[in-house]
């Protein structure tokens, strides 16, 4: 596109949290960064690289990149639904309810979620043996 935002494609955009650059760029052809200045929001992720909240360039271009066509995911009670494959176990998929018991035991479908996952596991192994 020709908006404003397309001459920061292949620029270094801001450290990321943890070290590194990120780099604007069109969502094909550079990997995702997320952007968020809740240190909670970031943690529901960890697998994606996050920018730096404190950094300049954060508040810099906070009130612009929420409708760029670039290569970032804004994390915020609106983006919860497209996180939810990030933030659901696999195990869990399937499943009606999760829930915490009084003494912090993690129930979903009222079954230990630890041993859901030991069978989620067990079952994920039977299968990969088998297609070995």
């Amino acid at each position: 596109g020709a908006g404003p935002m397309t001459i920061l494609h292949g620029l270094t955009l801001c450290p990321l949290l943890g070290g590194g650059l990120g780099l604007f760029g069109p969502t094909e052809t550079q990997p995702q960064i997320c952007w968020a200045d809740s240190p909670e929001l970031h943690e529901l992720v960890p697998n994606c690289p996050c920018i730096d909240p404190s950094s300049d360039t954060f508040s810099l271009l906070q009130p612009r990149v929420a409708n760029a066509p670039l290569n970032i995911r804004l994390l915020n009670a609106r983006a919860l639904p497209a996180m939810l494959d990030c933030l659901i176990p696999p195990a869990w998929r399937g499943h009606h309810e999760v829930s915490l018991t009084q003494n912090g035991q993690l129930l979903v479908d009222n079954q230990d979620a630890a041993e859901l996952q030991q069978e989620f596991d067990r079952a994920a192994s039977r299968v990969e043996a088998v297609a070995v």
